[in-house]
């Protein structure tokens, strides 16, 4: 297995990174040089890193892939709040450290088993989605907790596309690589989407966020599409609800297979 580091961009949520820090006790907590004070004053030297500032996450990561060495980056939200099972509405909210880097590695190795550029773990909480005849996926949204490495380890984020440059990488990813390796068994809690101050929360507004879903439906009008959810609690959520995007079903198998006349 390849080394790996595991990385966790935070903005103006110290209190969030110590906890962070303390479930991924191996991370660094990689912070806007403006805000040394505040997270010196919370995070160990030894677990602190700066970057130039930056006015979004994408810009972050874009920095972050230059300026860590590893060849492969496990990249974690700050708001990490635990680790649970997927598959049950009454899953333990998982805290041990040694619970969640076991899973980490675990898909740290797959991917690099599988010489896969871009993996990560189940977005969706909800364990009526969870399929246990099919437990992974190979064209998923992976987002929070992610796996970056192999033929992907220097690819950038799209910096004009605020509050959605996630999407559009792993889109980004399917078209390269062909595969997005998402394991749906382990769901990184994050806590409410939306909710709270700092990260992305308070610097993404509706106008930019409303560009963003814009150039992406134009861009892959295809393979993606609008749809209303529950993500967020308020105004957020209105805001989740009237521009929420999500990936199509991806048909993986030959049109041969599936016994379809044409393509």
């Amino acid at each position: 297995m390849e080394d790996y580091q595991i990385v966790i961009a935070s903005r103006h949520r110290a209190e969030a990174a110590k906890n962070a820090l303390s479930l991924l006790p191996t991370a660094i907590i990689y912070v806007d040089e403006r805000e040394a004070d505040d997270y010196k004053a919370m995070i160990p030297a030894k677990s602190l890193r700066f970057h130039r500032p930056t006015t979004s996450y994408a810009e972050v990561r874009n920095e972050l892939i230059k300026d860590f060495d590893a060849p492969c980056l496990v990249h974690s939200n700050d708001d990490l709040i635990g680790l649970r099972m997927a598959r049950t509405f009454y899953s333990k909210l998982l805290t041990d450290p040694k619970m969640l880097l076991a899973v980490i590695e675990n898909g740290v190795q797959a991917a690099c088993d599988l010489d896969i550029g871009i993996a990560g773990w189940s977005r969706a909480a909800n364990p009526m989605l969870y399929r246990p005849f099919d437990p992974l996926s190979l064209c998923a949204p992976i987002f929070a907790v992610t796996v970056q490495r192999g033929p992907a380890r220097m690819r950038r984020f799209d910096e004009s596309l605020a509050g959605r440059a996630d999407i559009e990488f792993v889109l980004r990813a399917l078209l390269h690589d062909r595969i997005v390796w998402q394991d749906r068994r382990f769901y990184f809690d994050m806590g409410a989407v939306f909710s709270g101050a700092g990260g992305n929360v308070d610097i993404v507004g509706e106008e930019q966020y409303a560009k963003s879903t814009e150039a992406i439906m134009k861009k892959w009008y295809r393979y993606v599409e609008l749809r209303t959810g529950s993500m967020g609690r308020g105004v957020n959520a209105v805001r989740a609800n009237k521009q929420g995007v999500t990936l199509r079903k991806f048909l993986r198998r030959s049109y041969i297979a599936r016994g379809a006349k044409e393509r």
